[in-house]
């Protein structure tokens, strides 16, 4: 009788887990990925070197000549990318990615050079607005000639410094005048940029050399 009764209650079981509905596999058909939003951290905010006040960018030569550079865009604010990645489900197909993410950005502009210097503080993906991950947010600072032609490249995570590297400075002389904890734009074997940069937190762009001429200029005064 007893085993009548466990019997039953396997039938019953068995019963209940066959009307169950099957899994679906997740598709990737129709599906897009979002990614954030992203924030600065106060900390990131708090080392961008420009302001509104900043209109105007002085740099010197050893002639003594100035060149000025005029802002044309400074801002605080979330911007979305979009782009192509694989499916999560299928490493096979691409699917839409849509990143959301917060940035600071100013852009200065010479019209006799014809060039513009971008400083761009963008989010980590894993910051998230707090120190928790122990993510650093990016700074990224270019010259660009008939843009998006880049002429040259700073990019690095903010607050972290490897000593090895070979493009961080703790203190450089540009001209006659010393910049402590610079950072400059990396050089390609054969492939020689046509402006080498460097770039601090305190002032930003501190100076910058036209590789064609050799002319070295040297920050002097914001305007």
């Amino acid at each position: 009788m007893k085993m009548i009764k466990l019997l039953g209650l396997l039938l019953i079981l068995l019963t209940f887990v066959g009307c169950e509905d099957d899994p679906v596999a997740p598709s990737c058909t129709n599906y897009a990925v979002n990614l954030g939003p992203f924030y600065l951290k106060e900390s990131t905010v708090n080392l961008f070197p420009y302001a509104k006040s900043d209109t105007n960018i002085v740099f010197k030569n050893a002639l003594n000549e100035e060149l000025v550079f005029t802002l044309s865009f400074l801002a605080r604010d979330t911007f979305m990318y979009s782009f192509f990645d694989e499916c999560p489900f299928d490493s096979t197909l691409q699917v839409p990615y849509v990143l959301t993410e917060e940035e600071i950005i100013a852009d200065y502009r010479n019209d006799s050079l014809d060039i513009d210097f971008h400083i761009k503080f963008t989010a980590s993906f894993s910051s998230n607005g707090d120190d928790v991950t122990g993510e650093s947010d990016l700074a990224y600072t270019y010259f660009s000639r008939s843009f998006p032609y880049l002429s040259s490249l700073i990019a690095h995570k903010i607050g972290l410094v490897v000593k090895t590297n070979n493009n961080f400075y703790p203190s450089i002389t540009l001209g006659t005048k010393t910049f402590d904890n610079v950072y400059s734009s990396k050089t390609i074997p054969n492939f020689p940029p046509e402006y080498i940069a460097y770039m601090n937190y305190e002032i930003g762009i501190v100076g910058f050399e036209v590789t064609s001429s050799g002319v070295l200029w040297t920050f002097d005064r914001a305007e």
